[in-house]
């Protein structure tokens, strides 16, 4: 079963900076997700995580503040750990 985890970064170089240790770990560019600005994508690639309703409601806000998403997908808890750690190091 694939998992999710999601942050909300004030800063798109955060984000990104994110996005380049997640890859730089091994984590494949399918698998991560940034969003800016586009609360339609959100929608959809929320929806394709199964993730809807209240539980994305705080990313909209988010998006609307100009802050940026980014969402990895895993299905091992070694690499959720890992993302983790990755995710709070630059938040």
């Amino acid at each position: 079963m694939l998992r999710n985890i999601v942050g909300l970064f004030k800063s798109r170089r955060d984000a990104q900076n994110t996005q380049r240790d997640l890859q730089g770990a091994g984590f494949d560019d399918d698998t991560v997700t940034v969003i800016n600005n586009d609360s339609d994508r959100l929608d959809q690639v929320f929806a394709g995580a199964g993730m809807q309703g209240s539980d994305t409601t705080v990313y909209r806000d988010g998006l609307r503040r100009g802050e940026t998403v980014v969402m990895a997908r895993m299905d091992q808890d070694a690499h959720i750990e890992r993302a983790g750690d990755i995710f709070d190091r630059h938040q």
